[in-house]
Formats: C-alpha cells, structure tokens, sequence
C-alpha cells in the first residue's frame, strides 16, 4: 500500500508539474520531485532500513539532487533535447525504476521507526542544509521573472561534414511576433519563415561557396530593422 500511495504521488507530482497549473502549484509539486522522491527510492538500496533517520533524510536529499544534476549531462551526451519534459520524464524513469527493482529485491516499502539519537551539532548541520535548499528555491523565484522574447530563442550555425554549414533556430517560450531568418554569404541572401511556437525548432543547411570568407545569418522578431540574433561563420584565416 505504501509503495501504490508514493508511485501515485510520483504520477501527481509530474502531472502537475508539466500542467498548466499556477507557479505556486507547480512549484510544491515540484519540490518532492526533486528533494524528495527520487532520492527516497534510491536510499533504500544504498542504507539499511536501521540507519540513523538522520542518514536517512541526508542520503534522500544527496541522491535526489545528484539525479537532478546529472540528468541533463547524461541527455547532452546522447543528443537529446534538453527541456522541462525531458527533465521531468527522468525524474519519474528513475523513481519508478529504483521503487520497482526494491520490491523485486524484497526491500521494506517502508522504514521502521527507530528512536531518534542525534546530537545539536549533526541537527545543526541538517538545518543549515535544509536552510541553503530554501534559499535556492527561493532565489530561482526571485530570478525567474517574465524575460524578452529573445532571452528565449536559440539561434546556431555549425560547420556540417559535408562542405556544408547547420543552421538552426529553437524557441523555448511561445512568442506573439513572427520570426524571420535571413542568411548572407555576400554572393546571396535568402529570407525564411521560422514556425513560432515552444518547443519548435527550425533547420536546414547552407552550402560554403569558394571564396566567400563568410557567412551571416541574422534572425528578425516581426518588422524590426534590429535582429534579436546575429552569428556568423568565418573561412578566412582573419
């Protein structure tokens, strides 16, 4: 029963968080998605169920950022996208795994109940964690106010294996202007419609004439004379 209400709780958390529910909402369903569940499941394969509950909550915590952390390493190591869906998704891939591989082991779905033996210095020290995690949490708030479009539009040029150059654009929040590319080698100039929305992302490629040392591309947010991004790719030794 116990191990049902946390694979339920897991479930809740992440549908609330990729949910369009209210900043508060989402951020209580997602503080035990990252402090608590992950870590939780993980513990109760590296400690014994008689560890100090001490042990216990710092192993919870450790482990819970340490996937939290790693996640969007191991997805850049694989080409995946990095974004909240894809966060979110690891999470609960490895809560569920961790919870199902301790009930096929025969582990506890619960921990006992030891009397609590601390001392002020070690409760001290769990305070003081407990205190900087706060201060995180509460300082991404603080800094995660409304941004321009163009914080949240990603524009790339990348040389490509074939004589050729990558280029791309990807937004991370929807906008309410149009978006224009428009590339330059100074022998030609072509404009194209980028598609404006989350999550979407725009590619093609540009063939490296002879003798053009370089090559702009520049993307426009509606009829501004000003892009909101400007890379180029150089071939000359300059």
């Amino acid at each position: 029963m116990i191990f049902l209400l946390r694979v339920l709780a897991l479930l809740a958390c992440a549908l609330v968080v990729m949910s369009e529910a209210t900043p508060v909402l989402r951020l209580m369903a997602a503080i035990p998605l990252v402090f608590l569940l992950p870590g939780h499941a993980l513990a109760m394969h590296a400690i014994p169920g008689t560890a100090d509950p001490l042990m216990r909550v710092a192993w919870t915590l450790g482990l819970s950022v340490a996937v939290s952390v790693l996640l969007p390493i191991v997805t850049t190591l694989v080409g995946a996208p990095i974004d909240a869906r894809m966060w979110v998704t690891g999470l609960v891939t490895v809560t569920l795994l961790a919870e199902l591989t301790a009930r096929l082991r025969g582990l506890p779905a619960a921990w006992p109940r030891p009397a609590v033996r601390t001392s002020r210095r070690s409760l001290g020290l769990l305070v003081l964690a407990g205190t900087v995690a706060a201060g995180g949490v509460a300082l991404s708030l603080v800094n995660a106010g409304p941004r321009d479009a163009p914080t949240s539009t990603q524009l790339w040029m990348v040389p490509g294996t074939e004589g050729e150059l990558r280029i791309g654009v990807r937004q991370f929040a929807d906008g309410d202007e149009p978006l224009t590319l428009v590339l330059d080698d100074g022998s030609a100039t072509r404009e194209y419609p980028v598609p404006v929305g989350a999550g979407s992302t725009f590619e093609l490629t540009w063939p490296l004439v002879e003798g053009v040392p370089v090559v702009q591309a520049r993307l426009y947010s509606g009829d501004s004379p000003t892009p909101i991004r400007e890379v180029f790719h150089r071939t000359d030794p300059q």
